[in-house]
C-alpha cells in the first residue's frame, strides 16, 4: 500500500500498525489512538463524530500473501451516534446495512449468535430495524454496551480481536509462512462502501487469468460488502476479457483503470491481483479503489503461459522465469 500511495495509485488513506507493535499489547491502546488520530487528520473526519464520523477497515498484512485466512473487519466506528450521522448522509436502506455488518462483527467477537436463514442483503428497511434492535439487545445482554455507544472502545476490542485471532492459530499461520515466523501489521483504512447501488461493487482484477493464464479476469457482485462474499452470502460472477472495451460499459471504473495493470505487473515481475472497491454515488461520483496488490495465485498452466508471455512482451527478465513457476504447479 505504501509502494502504491507513493506512485499516486488510487489506495484510500490509511495507516499501520506495524508488526513491532504485536509483541508490546500493553502499548496497544495508545498506539491504537495514535493511529485513528492521524487517520482523521488524513480524512478529516473523527471516530464517533454525530455529522462526519471516521469509518475504517483493519487489514492484515504478512510478509507472504495468504489469501482468505487473516480476517478483515469493516465498518469499524459505527455507533448508535454515527449510525445516526449515517441515515443523514445516505439512504436508510444503505446506512442500516453498514451498521448491520457492525453489530455482526461485534457479535462474532463475543461468540453471541448473529446468524439468520436471510441475509441483511435481502432485508426490507422495516426488517433491518428489527434485525438492529435485536443484535443491539443481545450485545447489552452480553454486558458490552459500550461496544454500541463508545467507538474509541469498540476500536479497541476489534483491534485486539484481530490480535488474538493470530494468537489463536500460530501453527496454521506457520504452515501458510512455510516456517517462517512472522507477524501481522495491522492497516486500518478508510472505508471505502461498495453498496447502495447497483454502480458500486467489490472485487478481485487478475492481469492474466488464474485458471487459463489467457486473457484478464474480473470476479464481482454488485451492491455488497466484500465480507459477504467471504461468509458464502453471495457468489462472484467471474468474467473473462481481452480487450478492455469489452467491460466498458458493464465496469467503466475498471475500464479506466486496465492500462496500469501492466505497468504494475512490469514493476514487480509477476502476474498481479488487484483487490478493488468501486463506490458510486449515481450523477454525483464514481471511484476505484485499489485495497490490496498481490502476486497472483495460478493453476500451473496459467502460470506457465503467463511466465512465457511476459517475457515475450519484454515484461520480465529470463532469470524471472522459473521464480514463476513453482514446484507445487
Amino acid at each position: 500500500s505504501i509502494d502504491l500511495t507513493k506512485n499516486c495509485y488510487p489506495v484510500p488513506d490509511f495507516v499501520i500498525l506495524t508488526a513491532k507493535s504485536f509483541n508490546h499489547p500493553e502499548h496497544l491502546p495508545d498506539l491504537l489512538q495514535k493511529a485513528i488520530h492521524n487517520l482523521e487528520i488524513m480524512t478529516n473526519c473523527r471516530l464517533g463524530d454525530v455529522r462526519t464520523p471516521l469509518v475504517f477497515a483493519i487489514r492484515c498484512a504478512m510478509p507472504q500473501y495468504i489469501p482468505g485466512l487473516m480476517p478483515t473487519l469493516l465498518n469499524i466506528g459505527v455507533t448508535r451516534m454515527s449510525y445516526n450521522a449515517l441515515k443523514a448522509s445516505f439512504a436508510p436502506i444503505m446506512a442500516n446495512r453498514v451498521y448491520l455488518s457492525t453489530l455482526h462483527t461485534i457479535c462474532e467477537m463475543l461468540e453471541v449468535d448473529h446468524h439468520y436463514q436471510t441475509t441483511d442483503i435481502k432485508l426490507s428497511v422495516v426488517d433491518q430495524h428489527l434485525r438492529i434492535a435485536e443484535l443491539e439487545n443481545k450485545i447489552i445482554a452480553a454486558g458490552e454496551e459500550r461496544l454500541i455507544t463508545d467507538a474509541h472502545y469498540q476500536a479497541l476490542r476489534l483491534t485486539q480481536f484481530v490480535r488474538q485471532f493470530y494468537l489463536n492459530n500460530p501453527d496454521l499461520i506457520l504452515s501458510f509462512m512455510q516456517g517462517k515466523q512472522a507477524y501481522p501489521s495491522l492497516i486500518l483504512q478508510r472505508m471505502v462502501w461498495t453498496i447502495g447501488n447497483d454502480d458500486s461493487y467489490p472485487g478481485v482484477l487478475y492481469r492474466r487469468h488464474s485458471r487459463t493464464g489467457e486473457g484478464k479476469q474480473i470476479e464481482s457482485y454488485r451492491n455488497i460488502f466484500g465480507e459477504e462474499i467471504m461468509t458464502g452470502d453471495v457468489t462472484t460472477e467471474d468474467l473473462s476479457y481481452t480487450n478492455r472495451n469489452e467491460i466498458r460499459q458493464q465496469f467503466p471504473a475498471v475500464y479506466h483503470f486496465d492500462p496500469l495493470l501492466k505497468k504494475l505487473e512490469s514493476r514487480y515481475k509477476t502476474p498481479v491481483t488487484i483487490e478493488f472497491a468501486v463506490e458510486s454515488r449515481p450523477h454525483q461520483l464514481s471511484l476505484f479503489s485499489v485495497l490490496q496488490l498481490n502476486a497472483s495465485e495460478m493453476t500451473g498452466r496459467a502460470a506457465l503461459i503467463s511466465a512465457i508471455d511476459m517475457l515475450d512482451e519484454g515484461l520480465i527478465a529470463d532469470r524471472y522465469v522459473l521464480d514463476l513457476i513453482k514446484p507445487y504447479h
